[in-house]
């Protein structure tokens, strides 16, 4: 499963084409996702459109013609923000599919910064509840899920550090990262 970036404002599943028809010629079943767009939708909204195409593909897997059983999530930028959210998060208590999900991998991911005053993202979450309390970074627990973590050398605006810090708790709580 593919989840675009866009600041949580913009991109289009149609965009990400060459990498479903990519993954698909390697013999995979692959879902490449729309979600809810800020500022007319904020946090959780988003997560919750992953969550939610999830359970569709699960609860269709037979007419679809599709395998769920060892899931691998991916995203980018904002869409990889969703897919480590839709596991460590306050809400991923709810999220029943973890199991059937093998790994992750999150390229230039936002896993954990202030987006009160940030222009690209402060329109996407609740400026009553705090970035601790909404980071996928402060909600990760040990499973069994490998984590794969790429950052962008000339990324100018994800910094290093999200990636660099989800990496080590994820380490210090026991899991597989890369």
């Amino acid at each position: 499963v593919f989840v675009h970036g866009g600041s949580w404002q913009h991109g289009n599943k149609r965009d990400y084409l060459f990498l479903g028809e990519t993954f698909a010629r390697e013999g995979f079943d692959v879902a490449v996702i729309n979600y809810q767009f800020a500022p007319e939708n904020i946090f959780p909204a988003f997560v919750d459109d992953l969550a939610q195409a999830i359970h569709y593909l699960n609860q269709n897997k037979v007419k679809l013609n599709i395998s769920t059983d060892n899931m691998i999530l991916m995203g980018h930028s904002a869409g990889a923000f969703n897919v480590m959210s839709v596991v460590y998060s306050a809400q991923s208590q709810n999220f029943k599919y973890k199991d059937q999900i093998k790994a992750i991998v999150g390229l230039a991911g936002p896993y954990h910064f202030d987006y009160v005053g940030d222009p690209l993202s402060e329109h996407a979450f609740d400026h009553k509840i705090s970035y601790q309390q909404v980071m996928p970074y402060y909600f990760v627990k040990n499973s069994s899920i490998r984590h794969y973590l790429f950052i962008a050398e000339k990324d100018k605006i994800v910094g290093h550090f999200n990636s660099q810090d989800l990496d080590r708790v994820l380490k210090e709580k026991g899991n597989h990262s890369h």
